[in-house]
């Protein structure tokens, strides 16, 4: 770092590390000879490596199919590169909007394995994301499909500790379109989703109905969700239905979305039942006789048949 008289301060970082290996839990070992920092003012991070080697782990190992399968696919593939002037990512990432092999189609097929390492006292962060909420993976064979997301994210200096993660699988009614520059699919899906938080699990039932679209720049997306879940803090059980609409063209877009929302108060069912008299849990339910009886306005005579007058004192 160099002050020239009379002018503003210069400064130049060269940086230089010798081999080293980085692994990402049981998902990712990346490994170099070698690799440079270079940074001059306020001017942009030059980060290169040298001999890079990058093997999945166990985790990840239902993928190397998946890999070969798709290696036409220009879509990603694995990376280390400055993502903030203080930090540097190392990686995997994968993705594909449709992709159809014979009679299947697959969805929003989007993978991505991060580690954030930090180069100040912030901690080292990692990310783990299978598609997403917005866009889950699909798999489907007209009419019929599934899928879902996966996300988990882990933080902290001396081994990772987890700040969240999410888990969703969804069946239902699935069709893909491809036909010229249309792309696009519709969906009637039922499901779940497990969603931790702080160490808190939240249950959430799913139903949805989805339809979108793109040709060239413009694309169109519908969709009406509702869902209920489990809230931890006060045992009460919520619900919410929410339609939105999302006009795009190019970069700018137009959406429009309302929700409802409603709040059932009160402890869960089981927890009720288990302060019932165990003689009352498991008395077995009686059995109910319903039958259909004539409208005595409009036909009295089968209307008084159904009765015995003779109850009454002999009343005829």
């Amino acid at each position: 770092m160099t002050t020239l008289l009379g002018g503003a301060p210069h400064y130049r970082l060269n940086g230089k590390l010798s081999a080293f290996t980085i692994k990402l839990g049981d998902f990712l070992e990346a490994s170099a000879k070698s690799a440079t920092i270079k940074r001059e003012n306020d001017g942009p991070t030059e980060f290169a490596l040298e001999g890079l080697n990058v093997r999945l782990g166990k985790s990840l190992e239902f993928l190397k199919p998946l890999m070969t399968l798709l290696q036409g696919f220009q879509a990603g593939g694995f990376f280390v590169r400055p993502c903030l002037p203080d930090k540097v990512e190392a990686g995997f990432e994968f993705s594909q909007s449709l992709i159809t092999v014979g009679t299947f189609s697959i969805m929003n097929f989007d993978v991505l394995a991060r580690l954030t390492l930090a180069l100040n006292r912030d901690k080292s962060s990692f990310d783990f994301r299978f598609a997403s909420a917005e866009k889950p993976f699909l798999i489907s064979s007209a009419p019929y499909g599934g899928g879902g997301y996966a996300w988990l994210s882990a933080s902290g200096d001396n081994g990772f500790t987890p700040n969240g993660s999410e888990l969703q699988f969804m069946f239902g009614a699935v069709v893909a379109i491809k036909f010229g520059p249309l792309r696009g699919h519709g969906r009637v899906m039922t499901g779940f989703l497990l969603k931790q938080r702080d160490g808190a699990l939240t249950i959430y039932g799913l139903v949805e109905a989805v339809g979108e679209g793109s040709i060239a720049c413009f694309s169109l997306t519908i969709s009406l969700a509702v869902t209920v879940w489990n809230d931890p803090a006060d045992g009460s059980v919520k619900g919410q239905a929410r339609y939105s609409v999302r006009f795009k063209v190019g970069f700018a877009s137009v959406s429009y979305s309302f929700t409802a929302n409603y709040t059932f108060k009160g402890g869960s069912g089981s927890r009720t039942l288990s302060m019932l008299p165990e003689v009352v849990r498991i008395a077995p339910a009686r059995h109910t006789v319903t039958t259909t009886v004539p409208n005595r306005n409009d036909n009295w005579t089968s209307y008084i048949a159904d009765f015995d007058l003779g109850l009454l004192g002999g009343v005829n």
